[in-house]
């Protein structure tokens, strides 16, 4: 190989490196969006089974891990945390949201009722998780996006109460 074609390489290459960098102080620069909701249905009566086959009939398309489910986890009343959307892919139960995020569904209705205690510490556990991937996350709820009562007056006194 010629010293010019390795030179020309070499540009390529630091052109390559160039833009990654800017790109990488872009993606840390702001933090992931993590977005909070409710099923507003009864917390230990719904179960990841009904919510999925709803978003199906809904349209929501299957994820790449086969689930319709809209979010990218739901936590059940047993404190169970499904994974039906990839951590790497946007949610798509907040499409008024234009910004990479993650959908976090609890089960219940938090008009009404409280989330349980291990619903709780579920939740928190994929908090971390998702700070474990990503850094730094803004803590949302639905309502922030659109005109909803979602996740619960319950919910938003504990995220209000949490930061």
């Amino acid at each position: 190989m010629s010293k010019e074609k390795i030179k020309r390489k070499i540009n390529v290459i630091r052109q390559m490196i160039s833009v990654l960098q800017k790109w990488l102080v872009l993606v840390s620069s702001n933090a992931v969006i993590v977005i909070i909701h409710h099923t507003a249905t009864d917390r230990d009566r719904t179960t990841f089974a009904s919510v999925n086959s709803n978003h199906r009939m809904l349209g929501y398309s299957k994820s790449t891990l086969g689930f319709h489910t809209a979010y990218n986890t739901l936590i059940d009343g047993a404190s169970d945390v499904w994974l039906a959307r990839s951590y790497k892919k946007t949610g798509h139960a907040t499409m008024a949201c234009k910004s990479f995020h993650i959908d976090v569904c609890l089960t219940g209705d938090f008009t009404i009722e409280q989330p349980s205690e291990g619903q709780l510490r579920a939740l928190e556990g994929e908090l971390k998780t998702i700070q474990n991937i990503y850094g730094d996350y803004k803590l949302k709820i639905h309502k922030d996006y659109t005109n909803t009562l979602c996740p619960g007056d319950y919910m938003i006194k504990y995220i209000n109460d949490r930061t």
